[in-house]
C-alpha cells in the first residue's frame, strides 16, 4: 500500500531512482573499500618479503663474493674488473704498461691505441730537457719511479741529475741485485768471506750481520748499566 499522496507512477519513479543512483553508490563504495584492503595487504606482504629477503640473503655467509663484474677494484684486479690472477687481461691500451708486442710505441699509445702525446712518446722532442720532461712537460724527477728509461736517467729509474745513483759494485752499499756489499747478484763478483762471522761486516754470503752488532751493543749497555748500579 502506497503512502498517502503517492501514486503508483511516483512509486515506480522512486524505485527507479534507488536502483539507478543509490545501489551503484553502495556497490561502488564496497568495491573501493575492498580495493583499499587489498592494497594494504599487498603493501604489507611486499614489505615483509623484502625484509625477509634482506635478512636471509645479504649477510657475510652467503653474500655475492668479489668477482670480475661488480664494478669495484677488488679480487686481485689490476684495474676495475680486469687483470690480476682471476680476471681477463685489461685492454693493453689502458693498462699503464709499455707493450711493444701489442704494437705500442710507448706506454698505452701507438698502433691501435692512437698517437702518443708529445710529452709521453719516449722521445726527446724540441723544448724537452730530457725524454718526456722539461718546462713544457712534467719535471724530470717525476719519472724516476716509472720503470722506464726516460728523463735524464743513465739507467732505468736511476742516475743522472734527477734520480738516485745507479747501483754499482764499488759503492760500499748493498743495492741492485747484490747479495752482500758490492758482491753477488747478477752484476758483481761472487761474495767471499774472511771466515769470520763476528767481524761486524756483512761479507761473504752473510745476511744478518746487523743482528750480531745489535746484540753486542745491547750486551755492552747492559754490562755498563750493571756496573754503574753495583758501584752506587
Amino acid at each position: 500500500m502506497l503512502p498517502k499522496g503517492y501514486s503508483r507512477n511516483m512509486a515506480g519513479i522512486c524505485n527507479l531512482y534507488v536502483i539507478v543512483n543509490v545501489f551503484p553508490r553502495i556497490f561502488t563504495a564496497k568495491i573501493f573499500n575492498q580495493m583499499k584492503i587489498r592494497n594494504y595487504v599487498f603493501v604489507f606482504i611486499t614489505a615483509f618479503a623484502t625484509t625477509f629477503f634482506l635478512a636471509s640473503c645479504l649477510n657475510e655467509e652467503n653474500k655475492i663474493p668479489e668477482n670480475c663484474y661488480d664494478g669495484i677494484l677488488n679480487n686481485g684486479e689490476f684495474l676495475v674488473d680486469c687483470g690480476g690472477p682471476n680476471c681477463e687481461a685489461c685492454n693493453h691500451c689502458i693498462n699503464g704498461s709499455y707493450d711493444p708486442l701489442e704494437g705500442e710505441t710507448w706506454v698505452d699509445c701507438g698502433g691501435e691505441c692512437g698517437a702518443c702525446p708529445t710529452c709521453g712518446n719516449g722521445q726527446l722532442d724540441p723544448g724537452e730537457v730530457g725524454i718526456d720532461c722539461g718546462p713544457t712537460c712534467q719535471p724530470c724527477a717525476n719519472l724516476c719511479n716509472d720503470g722506464l728509461l726516460n728523463g735524464r736517467e743513465e739507467q732505468v729509474d736511476c742516475g743522472g741529475p734527477d734520480c738516485d745513483p745507479c747501483p754499482t759494485c764499488d759503492d760500499g752499499i748493498i743495492n741492485g741485485t747484490e747479495y752482500g756489499i758490492d758482491c753477488g747478484g747478477l752484476d758483481c763478483d761472487p761474495c767471499v768471506s774472511d771466515g769470520s762471522c763476528t767481524n761486524g761486516l756483512l761479507d761473504g754470503d752473510e745476511y744478518w750481520w746487523i743482528v750480531v752488532v745489535v746484540h753486542a751493543t745491547i750486551a755492552y749497555k747492559y754490562s755498563i748499566g750493571k756496573r754503574v748500579s753495583q758501584s752506587s
